[in-house]
């Protein structure tokens, strides 16, 4: 090999090993943070490398992504990160919509902090599926053809982030994600965080609590799931359907109105479901 080649090789070689960022690197600036309303306010945009899979000693870093408002209080406690729900849901996205204002009014406790999940919003990779179902919405899909769609739209979405983006699937997980929050923490250098949380988060919460629990200060749950609970059977959702439709049947203005009301629920909750299941 020349010496050009050599000094090249060696520049090459270098520039990578430059450029692969170190867990628990932590880089924050300054934000314009603005809500679907148009509000501004002065934030602080963070990012915080971590492993995509901690098992693996040779793993890819991935980039979480998180805005941080500042605290209004003299002295302030633990920082209160929120945990979307879904899971997939944005923290970043949430505090531009209509909890806006708790997030400003939990800044005269601590400092506040808008997290995205990794593989979610901000954060890098986002794992959206970029594919649509091929379902429509205006009549009720015939049970095996929705669950023929469902499975075949999942394997392609998995198939593009493992085979094409190379992500590393077995690292997005609630585990993975409980640490991410304790790596956050370290790199904030402070003793505890507290957790703000819904649904999925609140999962997510526990999952925290379980596996650091020093490192938890407090905890807000809402729309709670348990560590076992995050499984949306078909039959709850069936009970709490037949629950409702006893009521409108027992009231005497209403039932005569409504006197299917099941019947009149069926399609529209499958459509529901399928769209929601599009908007993820």
């Amino acid at each position: 090999m020349s010496s050009y080649k050599c000094v090249l090789f060696i520049l090459l070689l270098t520039t990578t090993v430059c450029a692969q960022p170190k867990s628990g690197t932590l880089k924050i600036k300054p934000y314009t943070f603005e809500t679907n309303k148009k509000e501004k306010v002065d934030a602080e945009f963070g990012t915080l490398f971590v492993p995509e899979n901690r098992t693996d000693p040779e793993s890819n870093m991935i980039e979480l992504a998180f805005v941080r408002f500042k605290s209004t209080a003299k002295n302030p406690g633990p920082p209160i990160v929120y945990l979307a729900g879904g899971p997939g849901g944005s923290g970043i996205g949430t505090a531009r919509g209509s909890r806006f204002p708790l997030f400003m009014a939990l800044r005269e406790i601590a400092d506040v902090i808008a997290f995205d999940q990794r593989g979610t919003g901000f954060s890098k990779p986002n794992l959206t599926c970029l594919n649509r179902l091929a379902l429509p919405l205006d009549v009720a899909p015939v049970r095996e053809v929705a669950i023929k769609e469902l499975r075949e739209n999942a394997s392609d979405c998995a198939f593009y982030w493992h085979n094409v983006q190379r992500a590393d699937l077995t690292g997005y997980n609630t585990n993975e994600s409980a640490d991410d929050l304790e790596d956050l923490r370290k790199a904030l250098g402070v003793n505890q965080i507290s957790l703000w949380s819904i649904s999925y988060g609140t999962h997510l919460a526990f999952s925290a609590m379980r596996r650091h629990p020093k490192s938890i200060q407090r905890a807000i749950l809402a729309g709670t799931e348990g560590p076992d609970h995050t499984y949306k059977l078909p039959s709850n959702i069936q009970k709490h359907l037949e629950d409702l439709a006893a009521v409108i049947k027992a009231d005497p203005h209403i039932g005569n109105e409504i006197p299917d009301f099941l019947g009149l629920m069926n399609p529209y909750l499958i459509a529901w479901t399928l769209n929601l299941r599009r908007s993820r």
